[in-house]
């Protein structure tokens, strides 16, 4: 016990990083609700024709990682429809957004919910977000979300949309790295 109260008091004081995926674990060990131990909200209220989606992992431009899934200890749910009319019995699963890359449309912190592409494909057309992962030369994976746009000569290329300045050019979809589009994006939640 005494642990745990230096544990406490440490974090109240600020001695100690008190990170989302500590807040996380937190919340289900103690078997309270994430938002209530994160942001305070003790008046959440789900509409009964809301579920949850799963947070299986974060998408983030420039940031390469060894796996592109989070381990299940660290998944969470937030609070959104997790069927789609347009996509019947295709299961939807969470993407938080990290970084700039995209903070014209999804800004950071963002959750997207998306279709697995590999297990469920469906037609993707231009102008849709998608989530795309690149594997760099010693197998690490790259996973971000971006703009789907065909051009006139059929070029598939994947946009940035952010005001930062690092984040402006188009990746082409075949641009001879290995890269595929491995999520559509049906909708998003931005946490206040």
């Amino acid at each position: 016990m005494q642990e745990v109260e230096s544990t406490v008091r440490s974090h109240w004081n600020g001695n100690r990083v008190f990170s989302r995926p500590k807040a996380i674990a937190y919340a289900k060990r103690l078997d309270v609700p994430f938002l209530w131990l994160w942001e305070g909200v003790t008046d959440a209220v789900i509409p009964a024709d809301i579920s949850s989606v799963t947070v299986r992992g974060a998408v983030q431009a420039g940031y390469w990682t060894e796996a592109s899934e989070w381990p299940e200890t660290d998944w969470y749910s937030v609070p959104m429809p997790v069927n789609d009319h347009r996509y019947p019995g295709i299961p939807l699963f969470g993407l938080e957004v990290r970084g700039t890359s995209m903070n014209k449309v999804f800004p950071e912190g963002s959750i997207l919910a998306c279709i697995n592409l590999i297990h469920h494909p469906v037609s993707v057309e231009s102008n849709r977000y998608v989530i795309v992962e690149r594997r760099n030369h010693k197998g690490d994976i790259e996973a971000t979300v971006k703009q789907i746009q065909k051009d006139e000569t059929g070029t598939i290329w994947l946009w940035p949309r952010s005001d930062d300045p690092r984040h402006q050019s188009p990746l082409r979809a075949d641009d001879g790295e290995e890269v595929r589009i491995i999520a559509l994006v049906v909708r998003s939640s931005v946490p206040l």
